[in-house]
């Protein structure tokens, strides 16, 4: 068969065109969602200033949350975009490892998490870049496995919850509270479990992504067994 006079070049535009088409429907993309009004900065003076604030309110739960504290609590109840990570998740429900990770995490072994980190690339959604995330976390409890699925949340206060929770306040266990940046240069899929305090694991905001590899940039302050972090993977 002979091919007409600038038909290869047409086929291979065709099958980029194609390509591109799979691409789009295969991976939606989430749109970056920040704190509006100066409520909370991706800056570390902003974020170690809220880390205090949390801090303060589980060390002592009789004292009242500050202004910024409820702030960030009607943001995130508020935004529209959130909204939008959930309708963007209301199509692919179908997680069967996540699911089995939401109420077994302590029994996942090294199998069960290679299952997971397939199951987020081939159903999960692109996070944006530049995206704020949290994770609270005490030494010897999982802590930071940048290799592996990691927890985060979209909600400081969840981290900072999860990590006291676990900590024995003046024994020589660790805290750590972390505020992490989404790559400018890595396309990151998550899954994103449900948001909202009326449904089941609703309250954590929970974000699920491998970073594949540690931050580059950290800055840190440290008090006694308390840490917080801010990390990223580029100079701002």
């Amino acid at each position: 068969m002979q091919l007409l006079p600038n038909s290869s070049a047409m086929l291979a535009k065709t099958r980029e065109s194609i390509d591109k088409l799979l691409d789009s429907e295969a991976v939606m993309q989430l749109d970056l969602f920040r704190f509006d009004g100066g409520v909370l900065k991706d800056e570390k003076d902003s974020v170690f200033t809220l880390f205090d604030d949390l801090t303060k309110y589980e060390l002592d739960k009789r004292s009242r949350k500050s202004d910024r504290h409820n702030s960030i609590d009607e943001a995130i109840l508020k935004s529209e975009i959130l909204r939008s990570w959930q309708d963007a998740r209301s199509g692919l429900t179908d997680y069967p490892i996540y699911s089995r990770y939401l109420s077994k995490y302590r029994e996942f072994d090294g199998d069960d998490y290679d299952s997971l980190n397939r199951e987020i690339k081939e159903k999960g959604v692109l996070l944006p870049a530049k995206q704020l995330l949290f994770r609270g976390a005490i030494s010897g409890a999982q802590g930071f496995d940048w290799t592996r699925p990691l927890s985060t949340t979209i909600h400081p206060r969840m981290a900072a919850y999860h990590a006291f929770k676990h900590w024995e306040h003046g024994s020589d266990c660790h805290l750590t509270l972390a505020a992490i940046i989404v790559p400018l240069d890595k396309k990151l899929n998550a899954i994103v479990g449900p948001f909202g305090e009326d449904l089941e694991f609703g309250q954590e905001y929970e974000v699920l992504t491998n970073f594949e590899s540690s931050p580059v940039y950290v800055e840190t302050k440290t008090e006694k067994n308390i840490t917080y972090q801010m990390l990223s993977w580029q100079v701002k």
